[in-house]
């Protein structure tokens, strides 16, 4: 540890010490003895400089520095459990060919569970052509969506034959969707109708 970093732990220690032991004393009416709040100040300088070395040694064998954990320390944690559904997501679902896929039963079942995390994957709102609403479009989509192929400004027509006309028929929709095992989605990409066939396996 360099002086400068040895001297700044002290000065730490002595405000820490004048603050315990002034504040103390000062609410005891007794004088401060200068050479207990050095000592203490020594002591705690001593513990902080100690700190400080084992934190610079720990983000050095990270391969990074103070500031930059400081940096990253200040980021919000990400959300475990979003993390862990979308990490198994690589996994659990595949797509051998365009519009073509499968999902494991477990993980349509995680996903059923936590409904917060699937309403995150995107925004959808309501497509009005002629004013009438005759689907959903969808758009912001984040990684699980686009896993299975859709891009942001596809158009959703259909599931399983049932018309998507409405943010509001989506627990309609869940409800006559939940036992099924194939989910056919026909959805409409710059004017171009698709299809989109997802299987649980």
């Amino acid at each position: 540890m360099s002086r400068a970093d040895r001297r700044r732990a002290y000065a730490m220690g002595l405000v820490v010490a004048l603050g315990l032991v002034g504040c103390r004393r000062a609410a005891e009416a007794v004088d401060v003895d200068v050479d207990e709040v050095e000592e203490v100040a020594r002591r705690t300088g001593e513990h902080v400089a100690a700190g400080l070395e084992t934190a610079r040694d720990k983000v050095a064998e990270a391969g990074g520095d103070l500031r930059d954990a400081a940096e990253r320390s200040s980021q919000p944690a990400p959300i475990d459990a979003a993390d862990a559904l979308a990490r198994e997501a690589r996994t659990a679902i595949v797509c051998p060919s365009v519009g073509q896929c499968t999902i494991t039963q477990t993980y349509l079942a995680r996903l059923r569970a936590n409904p917060g995390f699937v309403a995150r994957q995107g925004r959808a709102v309501a497509y009005r052509p002629d004013g009438r609403p005759s689907g959903l479009e969808i758009s912001a989509l984040e990684s699980l969506p686009m896993q299975l192929g859709f891009r942001d400004g596809d158009v959703i027509r259909t599931i399983n034959g049932l018309l998507v006309d409405a943010v509001t028929t989506a627990p309609q929709l869940y409800v006559q969707l939940e036992s099924a095992r194939r989910f056919v989605v026909v959805y409409e990409r710059a004017g171009e109708r698709l299809v989109c066939e997802i299987d649980v396996v």
